[in-house]
């Protein structure tokens, strides 16, 4: 299986409720956003419905490799840097890597609504990418504060 990360300096939604403000940190319309990079263990962060609504998840670690990446942007203009074999979850709970999503489908949250937009594909290179876990999350997380794109934390399982 592969690893997902995304980009060290993405922005990942972290819940206020339960966070030290002891690193750099972003609030925009009262969501709390810090770079991936500054995830740590005991921190939690937004992650897909499993079911009914919103749900925190709890950080189990974060390391920091560097991998060959890809930008993933929506049909709205929102972007994440993950590295090639990223699961992204679609709509029908299947994943692909990310390198093979062009022209699929990738959720994104506005206004605590999850929405689902064609993706569009394009080369990154190597980068610094952080290894968040979060027992099998699908977290958001953007190149912006404020707006991200949903990217699967598991090993990936074609």
């Amino acid at each position: 299986g592969f690893i997902d990360c995304v980009d060290a300096d993405s922005w990942v939604r972290v819940d206020p409720e339960n966070f030290s403000f002891d690193r750099y940190s972003v609030m925009i319309r009262g969501e709390l956003w810090i770079k991936a990079r500054d995830v740590k263990a005991g921190d939690f962060i937004r992650v897909l419905p499993e079911g009914d609504g919103l749900v925190w998840k709890r950080v189990d670690s974060n390391r920091l490799v560097d991998a060959e990446c890809v930008t993933l942007t929506d049909a709205m203009g929102t972007s994440v840097t993950v590295s090639e074999t990223t699961p992204i979850t679609q709509p029908d709970s299947t994943a692909k890597a990310a390198v093979d999503c062009d022209g699929e489908q990738i959720s994104s949250l506005v206004k605590e609504e999850v929405t689902w937009n064609t993706v569009k594909v394009s080369p990154a290179g190597v980068r610094t990418v952080a290894h968040i876990s979060c027992k099998n999350g699908t977290y958001l997380a953007g190149k912006y504060p404020g707006r991200g794109l949903f990217s699967h934390n598991n090993y990936y399982k074609p």
